[in-house]
Parts: C-alpha cells; sequence; structure tokens
C-alpha cells in the first residue's frame, strides 16, 4: 500500500502492471485510489518504446514519485514489490508496415 500525504490524507495503492499510451507515465498510471480520491494528472516517466517493459522496484518508483510529484509524499510497507509498465499496442495501417519493413531492410 502507498499512502500519499498532500493536501487531505489519501489511501492509494502501487499497481504491479500498467500499460501506456505513447504521451507518457503519468501517477494516475502507476497508483490506483483506496479511497475513491482523484489522482492528480502528473507525469512521472517517459512512454517505454514499444516491445519495452520497464521494472521498477518498490522503491526505485517511490523516489521517483517523490521526485517528479513534488507535494505528495509516498511511502510503501511493500520495499520487495515490482511495478512492470509496458506500453500499449496499436494496429498498424498498410503503409506504416511497409515503411517500417523498408527501414529495416
Amino acid at each position: 500500500m502507498l499512502l500519499a500525504l498532500g493536501q487531505a490524507e489519501a489511501a492509494f495503492t502501487l499497481k504491479t502492471k500498467c500499460e501506456v499510451s505513447g504521451d507518457g507515465v503519468y501517477l494516475s498510471d502507476l497508483v490506483g485510489s483506496k479511497t475513491g480520491e482523484a489522482i492528480p494528472a502528473i507525469m512521472i516517466d517517459v512512454s517505454p518504446s514499444w516491445g519495452t517493459i520497464r521494472e521498477y522496484s518498490s522503491q526505485d518508483l517511490i523516489k521517483l514519485i517523490n521526485e517528479r510529484a513534488q507535494g505528495i509524499e509516498v511511502v510503501s510497507d511493500e520495499a520487495d514489490m515490482k511495478t512492470s509498465i509496458s506500453r500499449s499496442s496499436r494496429a498498424f495501417g498498410s503503409e506504416e508496415v511497409l515503411e517500417l519493413l523498408r527501414a529495416e531492410l
């Protein structure tokens, strides 16, 4: 469990897996609210490349969240938990497939 302490006390749980789009990894991608509180839309990291899975220990992720989401203090009672972040897939058009194949050849 993560506890985010800002102006009001709210309990958040750290997700073990999340899929993100191409525009970045946001706090709301990484945590879920136990109380129904809104999670601030704060960009925490850039999106991983397609096919890449980025893995963080809970301590490293908390450190990154504390650096990027200033004013929100995050703590954890599960030090050995890991979180995997991957980029969501999307369908390619035929022109994109041909362009990617040409680039590889």
